[in-house]
């Protein structure tokens, strides 16, 4: 499911503040991806929750498959287009 979630659900996620989420962002340090919403900062749930599972390696470390995820959560096949 591609889920997003805001900058204060994955500082939950981490058990950090939220305004620590960014410092992690710019540092490099923080792998899932950006998506921008207008204004807001989104990222897919399933890709963060990944790489909390993966034990949260470094941006140049991290490398999520979309598809691997979906088919692994049991989603069948993988779905194709673009948000």
């Amino acid at each position: 499911m591609n889920t997003l979630i805001t900058l204060r659900q994955v500082g939950a996620s981490l058990h950090l503040h939220h305004r620590s989420v960014p410092r992690l962002i710019k540092s490099g340090y923080f792998a899932p991806s950006v998506i921008r919403v207008g204004h807001s900062v989104r990222f897919r749930a399933d890709e963060v929750e990944a790489w909390i599972e993966a034990g949260c390696p470094a941006k140049q470390n991290w490398k999520w498959n979309a598809t691997r995820a979906e088919t692994h959560a049991g989603m069948g096949s993988p779905k194709t287009g673009s948000y």
